[in-house]
């Protein structure tokens, strides 16, 4: 496994864990940040568990990776990823997480 999915997997329990202390982020939200590049280094500023659980040295490269996704999902979670409600952006992330590790 390269650092990159390392990294990546590593991001999604980290994101689990937010969801699981009630966090949220809206979908717009995340969008936007997917647009500008900066996903994850939105996250690992806004949230100091991230600082605790993820190198900083895999920021860039899992930034780059979301940035993919930029106009992909264009306001059709529910359809391409079931996902309801506009306070699931964190869900969303751990979807798209999904989808490019090919789970």
């Amino acid at each position: 496994m390269d650092n990159n999915h390392k990294g990546m997997r590593v991001l999604s329990l980290c994101i689990l864990h937010l969801i699981s202390v009630e966090k949220k982020e809206t979908i717009r939200t995340v969008e936007k940040e997917i647009e500008k590049g900066h996903l994850v280094a939105y996250l690992y500023e806004k949230y100091p568990y991230l600082q605790d659980c993820l190198m900083q040295d895999y920021i860039q490269d899992l930034d780059n990776y979301f940035a993919e996704y930029d106009g992909f999902i264009e306001g059709n979670e529910n359809r391409k990823y079931a996902i309801e409600g506009d306070d699931n952006g964190l869900l969303l992330i751990l979807a798209l997480i999904a989808d490019i590790l090919k789970i």
